[in-house]
């Protein structure tokens, strides 16, 4: 299934131009849990901007994560860490445990 068929329904697959708020809104109220969750990491404030957009215009719960939500100072973290990184090295520990290295090879 495609995120646009679960956000409108795959009626809605021929009307790709076409979706509504109400597709959105009568789609999710089919579905076990109504509201789609949205995780976001992000390092840039614009598109962020644009992905709260998106998302308030469907059900959705939306969370902007931030370093403290991965870890803390005493854990380790330092000011001016990436929550992109602390991301990565979460999603390394939570699949293949302690100790975990993680090599980010962004852009800074």
């Amino acid at each position: 299934e495609s995120i646009h068929d679960y956000i409108f329904g795959a009626a809605a697959s021929d009307t790709t131009n076409n979706v509504t708020e109400e597709m959105a809104r009568d789609q999710s109220q089919q579905r076990a849990v109504e509201k789609l969750s949205v995780y976001v990491v992000y390092t840039n404030a614009d598109q962020l901007a644009k992905l709260e957009k998106l998302c308030a215009s469907i059900p959705s719960n939306f969370v902007v994560l931030d370093g403290d939500d991965f870890f803390n100072e005493e854990q380790g973290r330092y000011n001016g860490m990436g929550v992109d990184r602390l991301a990565t090295l979460t999603g390394a520990v939570y699949f293949y445990g302690h100790p975990a290295l993680v090599f980010d090879g962004g852009t800074a």
